[in-house]
């Protein structure tokens, strides 16, 4: 990976350096290893390009956010605008358990009272890093040695969520995470990180969403390690609704065991550039994920989705269904690849990018791609880009609907199939007037 020469390098040594002289004490020398360890390897890769040769980063310039002096907050105070975005979130804490962070720290005044349910771990990293569980688990999913946001999130990484589910539980409530950024007079980085293990037989719905209260410049850099044992189920819902001058580096990395699912519905609506890494391994015969994703631009912002799919075992299953709608200026990539290895027979995996653009202006880049070493398989992709029917507009046109009404809802229709994937009602609920409230700024 070629590395930009960028002016902040030091920058990021020194602030490592502050952040461990600060913030060592009491904390297990694996991690401070694993930190140090980290920090080299970012050093070593630097950011990435989009030059030739660096598919990966094709579509998404980040010279940006290497060339800008992204500082590292201090835990914050809680504050009124903190409470009042909170509010905005359309849910009681009674719906849910809440874990809330500010600037990448942990809340205990924004966030549940009592987490502790049958047995199992629902808190911040920051009270367990002496766990058994984080040690044997934290870093081991998250590629880190070819991607230099996950060393660079790694070795900053002060907090985040951390859940452990045993075996044969199932959490009633969903679990809601919330990452919050708050106004601030400086350009700072934010390095959450979310470590979730489902234990066996065991099922849980974790919502998880990215936002501010202001509409300020700053760095969120997430990572999340997700691991499900053998029969587990886990719906994953995540919203990203930044500033619109923020830059969003978001990875996910899944592990699936034995006939464990995994459902993922992703919604980015926010945010001046964002990039989404969406990474399954299907290693258990008989597992199986749904990704379904939505995204909706307009102005000058940028959405990429690079989402990876690899099926090591046989008799597995995926489907993977991301919809976009474009507007003004703005640019959107997804790049799906699924990886069928050799002996895994009887995989049967579908992939579709559809996009809907409203002005001649946007600009979707869609790469739909198959990597298969088996031969008794079931696969397909399909992908799209177009504008608004004008027959269906017609239509509705001709039976008395004005232009702006009718418009409205053919778009809204685009991408209702996403939105009626949720399970959990109140939260797509709460997405669809997100959703709807979005497009009619857009259509006005």
């Amino acid at each position: 990976m070629t590395q930009i020469s960028c002016r902040n390098n030091d920058l990021y040594r020194w602030s490592f350096e502050n952040l461990i002289s600060k913030s060592s004490r009491g904390q297990p020398n694996w991690l401070k290893l694993l930190r140090e360890k980290n920090m080299n390897r970012f050093e070593t890769l630097g950011f990435p390009t989009e030059r030739k040769g660096n598919e990966e980063w094709k579509y998404t310039d980040v010279k940006n956010i290497a060339t800008t002096d992204f500082l590292i907050p201090s835990k914050p105070t809680l504050t009124d605008a903190a409470e009042k975005r909170l509010s905005q979130q359309g849910f009681g804490k009674h719906d849910f358990h809440q874990l809330v962070f500010l600037d990448g720290f942990y809340s205990a005044e924004l966030s549940s009272e009592d987490l502790k349910i049958k047995g199992c771990i629902i808190g911040p990293l920051s009270q367990a890093w002496k766990s058994h569980a984080v040690r044997s688990s934290l870093g081991t999913l998250a590629n880190s040695e070819d991607h230099a946001f996950t060393a660079l999130n790694t070795a900053f990484a002060r907090d985040g969520a951390f859940i452990h589910i045993p075996a044969n539980t199932e959490i009633e409530k969903p679990i809601n995470i919330i990452f919050l950024t708050l106004q601030s007079q400086d350009k700072i980085a934010t390095h959450p990180r979310t470590l979730v293990n489902v234990g066996k037989n065991s099922s849980a719905i974790i919502l998880e969403t990215h936002c501010s209260t202001e509409e300020t410049e700053y760095l969120s850099n997430a990572v999340s390690e997700i691991s499900l044992e053998d029969g587990s189920h886990l719906d994953h819902y995540r919203l990203q609704l930044h500033s619109k001058d923020a830059y969003h580096i978001g990875t996910t990395q899944v592990h699936l065991n034995r006939t464990s699912k995994f459902k993922s519905v992703s919604a980015d609506l926010g945010g001046k550039l964002i990039r989404n890494n969406l990474n399954i391994d299907v290693a258990g015969e008989n597992a199986s994920c749904i990704l379904n994703g939505l995204y909706i631009t307009n102005g000058t912002q940028h959405v990429d989705n690079h989402v990876t799919v690899d099926h090591s075992q046989p008799y597995t299953n995926s489907r993977e269904h991301f919809k976009g709608i474009l507007g003004d200026k703005s640019k959107t990539a997804f790049q799906g690849s699924i990886i069928i290895r050799e002996n895994s027979q009887k995989v049967d995996s579908h992939q579709e990018n559809k996009n809907l653009l409203l002005s001649s202006d946007a600009e979707a880049n869609t790469k739909p791609a198959f990597w298969i070493y088996a031969d008794d398989v079931k696969c397909g992709h399909g992908a799209s880009v177009g504008e608004l029917d004008k027959d269906a507009l017609f239509y509705l046109l001709s039976r008395g609907i004005r232009e702006k009404e009718a418009q409205t809802m053919l778009i809204k229709g685009f991408i209702t199939e996403i939105i009626e994937s949720i399970d959990y009602h109140p939260y797509k609920s709460y997405l669809d007037d997100l959703v709807k409230a979005k497009l009619s700024k857009m259509c006005e």
